[in-house]
């Protein structure tokens, strides 16, 4: 007679939670791309620095996007608070509703330093975004019957 061991409980999820975890992701990044959420846009290039309390440069980045990169508006503070975010999602939908080509943005990160006090992070986030927009369809064809 052969005894069969009962199979333990994964902790973790099971591999068709993971696939479907998978598919969930993928569809997501497909709707959070460039082309998505700004048709008019053909490319979209951020310049970050980051600089702290003194005005001391601790991070500069250079982020290109074209329409079928997925894109995030928020950048994480790299400053000591650790929950901090800059969101740009604002600024950047303003330009695009405006058609403006260029802007440049001071932040300042709010978050408190440590839970109860009334310090605040401080670090500070100078960014220009540069944004390329698709021609019209009608613009971009030549008339045919045009001399």
């Amino acid at each position: 007679m052969a005894y069969y061991k009962k199979r333990k409980h994964a902790q973790g999820p099971t591999k068709n939670e993971e696939k479907v975890q998978r598919a969930k992701y993928a569809q997501n990044q497909a709707r959070n791309t460039l082309g998505s959420k700004f048709p008019v846009v053909k490319h979209m290039s951020l310049r970050l620095a980051f600089s702290d309390q003194r005005q001391n440069l601790i991070e500069e980045k250079v982020l290109s996007y074209g329409p079928n990169d997925p894109v995030a508006f928020s950048v994480a503070c790299p400053g000591r608070c650790g929950k901090g975010t800059f969101n740009l999602s604002a600024k950047i939908t303003e330009l695009v509703n405006g058609q403006r080509a260029a802007s440049e943005e001071v932040s300042k990160c709010a978050e408190p330093l440590y839970m109860g006090t009334q310090e605040v992070c401080g670090y500070e986030l100078k960014y220009r975004v540069e944004l390329e927009y698709a021609a019209e369809e009608a613009d971009s064809q030549p008339d045919p019957q045009a001399p």
